[in-house]
């Protein structure tokens, strides 16, 4: 299962039929599908588009834990530093650190954010 090589990996359909990762699920107090449930709630709150970047940053800081909202607000911070100069602060840095830290794999399966 751990290959450094993605393309060696075994995909998520593949995992589920392994007997381990069954038994390693059953262990769990999860539910298969709870990774992207927020608070509760599946939906979270749209990246906010048009406004300031505090705005941006504090939308990251309240869905930090929401792997869909991370690549979102990611995708579109990309977006925007395309077209315009963006300077950061150290706290801004060290939060979008965190953040890719804690989603690599959803932000790397994802080809708008690191293309």
């Amino acid at each position: 299962m751990l290959r450094r090589n993605f393309k060696q990996r075994p995909t998520a359909l593949e995992l589920k039929e392994m007997q381990y990762v069954n038994h390693c699920i059953a262990l769990s107090k999860s539910k298969p599908g709870d990774a992207g449930v927020y608070n509760g709630v599946e939906e979270y709150e749209a990246v906010p588009k048009g406004k300031s970047i505090d705005m941006l940053f504090d939308y990251v800081d309240k869905y930090k834990e929401v792997p869909g909202a991370m690549v979102d607000s990611l995708e579109h911070l990309t977006e925007i530093s395309r077209d315009e100069k963006i300077d950061l602060t150290d706290e801004q840095k060290t939060l979008i650190t965190t953040v890719m830290k804690l989603h690599m794999g959803e932000i790397m399966r994802d080809e708008n954010v690191i293309s």
